[in-house]
């Protein structure tokens, strides 16, 4: 990074490869694992779903704990690439695991899974909340932040299309469906492993701030969990990006999960499914730069009324597609999709560094592992509700599962009803009220200029008594707190 907060395109495009991971993983797990484990490992859905949220006990306890410890660690690969270096070998052990065929009675099945799971995020964990937290550390300017988190979704997102389209072309591949799951699970935790080589190597010129040593105390998980949770959910900012994101990802979690049984069960287009995610995450990936653009220009709180505004509108037409309706009008629906998903997805990920800043307005202090791994908590958190949602859902419905992996079941019309029914509503409410907390949100690029001077100035040891009234303003309205208070 140089003086003038300029990033090469060497480290950008290393670090935004990070998010072949970060982003197709998720997808991919979202879109199949419920389903796997419904179909072919034979669990029932309120079961499965019942056994991720099992994992993300742990997942809540670890996340905010290696956040903690990112911002801690002293390494001659630094405080958050050393992380980096490690996932290179064990994220593809783990990602395997979770779709190893198991022909067993049911509670060795459970067991076996939910372990599997839990190993899967810690993998998970380990990598990516350093990761994220990285990302404040580059630069800290507003478009160049918009044009890394840009560049990073475009990665992203085709590491989503790979994730939809791929996976079920090497199950098919195999003539026992069992094989065909763990075959394409090894293939992508390969996939998936490599990306960290190039993060790495090519971030190794970017200056991380000193590791914090003052916080011993909170070493234990538990404890760390509680002092972290005091510590971020002082920010009003932060705390608004987490209602935002919260609802967001959860809707973005359960549209995931539904969709193959909306296609494969109400539509009866099963063959149909990949044409139809490929276009709704091709129509993701052209969005980006447009979403950027939008931020950018009229702020990120524009982009995310734009992009909800345009997905929930377009879920809520769906409710008057039928069986044999045109294939046309599936693929208008997904593409209209594809453009507001991606300004949901994309713009969190781009406010996350601006509340890292109001940290250090309160503070004086930079925390991004600790706001890194509850973001990263919460990301898996969604997801993890999603599933089981779903899962219990489908149940609820009368979903019938198979006898063996390789038999189709045709579900009743009322199920089938069902499952549209939930495909249209559960998403779109949730980006409502992912809306409301948008609204709340403060921060804008003019009140964001104001906030970055205003931090350099205390820096620099300038008085707070000399503040002008609308910058004291400001930062009330962003951190919620009195500014005398402010950075301490």
């Amino acid at each position: 990074m140089d003086k003038n907060n300029k990033l090469s395109t060497k480290s950008i495009i290393s670090y935004a490869s990070g998010d072949i991971f970060g982003g197709g993983a998720f997808t991919l797990i979202g879109l199949l694992f419920l389903n796997f484990l419904t179909d072919s490992a034979l669990i029932s859905g309120t079961i499965a779903g019942s056994m991720l949220l099992i994992g993300k006990i742990w997942d809540a306890i670890i996340d905010p704990f290696i956040g903690n410890l990112s911002d801690k660690t002293k390494s001659k690969y630094g405080k958050r690439r050393v992380f980096f270096l490690t996932g290179i070998f064990h994220i593809s052990a783990c990602f395997s695991m979770l779709w190893v065929p198991l022909n067993s009675v049911i509670w060795v099945k459970v067991i076996y899974y939910t372990l599997a799971y839990i190993l899967f995020a810690t993998s998970f964990s380990m990598t990516m909340v350093p990761y994220h937290a990285l990302l404040a550390e580059m630069t800290k300017s507003y478009n160049e932040r918009n044009k890394l988190v840009g560049v990073r979704a475009i990665f992203s997102n085709i590491s989503n299309l790979i994730a939809g389209v791929v996976p079920m072309m090497i199950i098919k591949l195999f003539s026992d469906a069992q094989n065909g799951w763990f075959g394409m699970g090894i293939i992508f935790g390969i996939f998936y492993a490599i990306p960290w080589i190039f993060v790495f190597l090519g971030t190794k010129n970017i200056k991380e701030d000193p590791p914090i040593v003052s916080y011993k105390e909170n070493d234990y998980f538990l404890k760390s969990l509680w002092e972290n949770a005091k510590i971020v959910f002082k920010n009003k900012s932060y705390r608004l990006l987490l209602g935002i994101y919260i609802a967001a990802y959860t809707a973005i979690d359960t549209f995931m999960a539904i969709s193959i049984y909306f296609i494969k069960d109400y539509l009866n287009m099963k063959g149909s499914y990949t044409i139809f995610l490929g276009i709704f995450i091709i129509a993701q990936i052209l969005s980006v730069p447009l979403f950027i653009k939008i931020s950018s220009k009229k702020g990120k709180k524009i982009s995310l009324i734009t992009g909800i505004s345009l997905w929930a509108g377009t879920l809520l037409l769906m409710l008057l597609i039928k069986p044999g309706s045109s294939i046309y009008f599936m693929y208008i629906a997904s593409l209209l999709m594809g453009i507001g998903a991606s300004g949901v997805a994309v713009t969190p990920w781009g406010i996350l560094p601006e509340t890292m800043d109001v940290e250090e307005l309160i503070s004086s202090k930079r925390r991004e592992g600790i706001y890194s791994g509850f973001m990263t908590f919460i990301r898996q958190l969604s997801q993890a509700v999603a599933l089981f949602l779903t899962g219990v859902y489908i149940d609820i419905i009368g979903y019938q599962i198979a006898n063996n992996p390789n038999e189709e079941i045709l579900q009743t019309i009322e199920t089938a009803l069902g499952i549209k029914l939930f495909y249209s509503f559960c998403p779109t409410i949730l980006l409502l009220i992912a809306l409301y907390f948008t609204f709340k949100y403060p921060i804008n690029p003019k009140n964001f200029d104001i906030m970055q001077k205003e931090i350099e100035r205390l820096k620099n040891n300038g008085s707070k008594e000399t503040v002008d009234n609308n910058t004291k303003i400001i930062c009330e309205e962003i951190t919620g707190i009195e500014y005398k208070n402010l950075y301490k």
